[in-house]
């Protein structure tokens, strides 16, 4: 469903789209037999990636796709063997994770690069971040909150890169100012200004604005 008033749709990998490529899209309520409930390949930017749920291997937001400045939530990967609920195989950059699930690795991330990230997660099992197959892929610069305080993250087959700059933490009070836009930094929060330059790829953050204030790179979505 990339565009307003059309409806869900069913399909063997992409449900929402195979190979899309575009600004400021809805992809929601699509279903994948196999791969990429709401996306199979391409690149979204500025869109929001929601509801959608992938029945095979997995990515039920986005499978093996480069998403940007953008909102994943409550993606599902439903099948017995599904992995990365929010994505898989993906290139992710200045994006906000909510509640996305897998059935067996990765509820938000499975093998994927994310960087400059908010990830906020409440269900229950984890590891909401993990990589078995892709030791290439990078974190970096993202905040975690996840409902549990143990088993975060899998790192067992990937070789990580500014773990330094990652703040994980199992509460989400506090860490963000109680207005509009969300998941902004209140002030003396100590992700501000603690991140690496080196990931700070694309130019933007989760509300278009620029990705590097004062110098240095802020640790999350938004800066």
């Amino acid at each position: 469903q990339a565009s307003p008033g059309s409806c869900p749709v069913l399909a063997a990998a992409g449900g929402g789209g195979y190979s899309l490529y575009g600004t400021n899209l809805t992809i929601r309520d699509n279903v994948a037999t196999t791969t990429g409930g709401g996306l199979q390949g391409g690149r979204a930017e500025s869109s929001v990636i929601e509801r959608n749920v992938a029945n095979g291997l997995g990515g039920g937001g986005a499978w093996a796709a480069t998403i940007l400045y953008s909102l994943i939530v409550s993606n599902r990967a439903a099948g017995a063997s599904g992995a990365g609920g929010g994505v898989n195989g993906c290139t992710v950059d200045s994006c906000a994770f909510v509640d996305n699930y897998a059935t067996t690795f990765g509820e938000d991330s499975f093998n994927s690069t994310v960087r400059n990230c908010t990830l906020l997660n409440t269900n229950a099992a984890p590891p909401v971040v993990q990589w078995s197959a892709a030791p290439s892929a990078v974190i970096a610069n993202t905040l975690i909150v996840h409902a549990t305080a143990t088993q975060i993250l899998d790192n067992a087959a990937a070789v990580w890169t500014n773990v330094a700059a990652n703040y994980f933490t199992n509460s989400a009070d506090g860490l963000f100012l109680p207005d509009d836009p969300p998941y902004r930094l209140p002030p003396g929060s100590q992700a501000i200004d603690a991140g690496d330059n080196a990931f700070a790829v694309y130019g933007l953050d989760l509300y278009g604005r620029s990705r590097v204030l004062n110098g240095v790179v802020d640790v999350g979505a938004v800066e």
